[in-house]
């Protein structure tokens, strides 16, 4: 199977504009009147984007977890492939750190919906790990320059949090009541 990738930009660089992606919109029958009418062109092509971003990802999702038992690992896989084509003239590295901080807003807002204590901690550890991460990326593209040093120790930082609030909220939680 080959698949047949289209970038985000055209052939002059341009990013996809609020017609295109209001036309892409339309043709998925998703109603986009109420989206950014502040009169703010940038903030309406990213609230869009991040419509069109949310409707996408949830067909992904359903394509892998929807699969029949046995083919999730090959059908992520491929989607995986295909994303990574897909974003190989953007950058890979910088869209990894993109998408560790748009899952880090998801389970900011997971954290802020009245969740048991348990779950508010293990949350905070999660979104911790994921600063960790994209610290990481960022490092990863030049260990030791400016500033790398301070990205390495906030990175350790962050992930030795995580690691405590997980580790007292297992022990909390498997030791025996008495």
């Amino acid at each position: 199977m080959t698949t047949s990738v289209v970038s985000s930009r055209d052939g002059n660089g341009s990013a996809v504009t609020i017609a295109q992606l209001r036309a892409i919109m339309a043709v998925l029958h998703v109603d986009t009147e109420s989206v950014a009418a502040v009169g703010d062109a940038a903030v309406e092509r990213a609230e869009l984007a991040a419509v069109l971003h949310a409707l996408v990802s949830d067909a992904l999702r359903r394509s892998v977890v929807e699969a029949p038992l046995g083919q999730c690992a090959e059908i992520w896989s491929a989607a995986a492939t295909a994303g990574h084509t897909a974003l190989a003239d953007t950058g890979l590295a910088e869209q990894a750190q993109f998408d560790a901080n748009w899952l880090r807003q998801h389970i900011t807002t997971l954290s802020s919906n009245d969740a048991p204590a348990s779950t508010a901690t293990l949350l905070t550890a999660a979104a911790t790990a994921i600063d960790a991460a994209t610290i990481l990326l960022a490092v990863a593209r030049n260990p030791t320059g400016d500033g790398s040093r301070d990205a390495w120790q906030a990175a350790i930082t962050h992930l030795a949090y995580a690691f405590h609030l997980t580790n007292d909220e297992y022990n909390d939680l498997t030791q025996p009541v008495r």
